[in-house]
């Protein structure tokens, strides 16, 4: 079937009943119940593939989530210093907090 190294081990509980039948099936194959558990989870994981526009849609959520925790800061100058950076961060945080008082409903004292 697959001539690709194993190198892995993955082992579950399961009933009497399973088992039994699980190698009658492997008997009736003539192969052994490794085999034909790979055999089986292959099937199963290519049928359960996301589709192309699945898969884009998922790529966007993931994208959408990660802009909001990821922040950007654009400056005017190509390469600028840790002082540079503090004064423009300075400033962009400052007015985010302006808006964000601007926004925040009024308490009455």
């Amino acid at each position: 079937m697959n001539k690709i190294a194993k190198t892995e081990v993955y082992s579950w509980r399961l009933s009497t009943d399973l088992k039994m039948r699980l190698e009658a099936a492997a008997r009736d194959e003539k192969s052994s119940v490794g085999a034909v558990l790979e055999q089986v989870v292959r099937e199963w994981l290519k049928r359960r593939k996301p589709s192309d526009e699945e898969e884009g849609e998922q790529q966007r959520r993931l994208h959408k989530r990660a802009q909001r925790a990821i922040g950007t800061v654009s400056i005017e100058v190509p390469s600028a210093t840790n002082e540079e950076v503090r004064k423009v961060m300075g400033e962009y945080l400052e007015e985010k907090y302006r808006a964000s008082q601007r926004r925040a409903p009024r308490r009455s004292d």
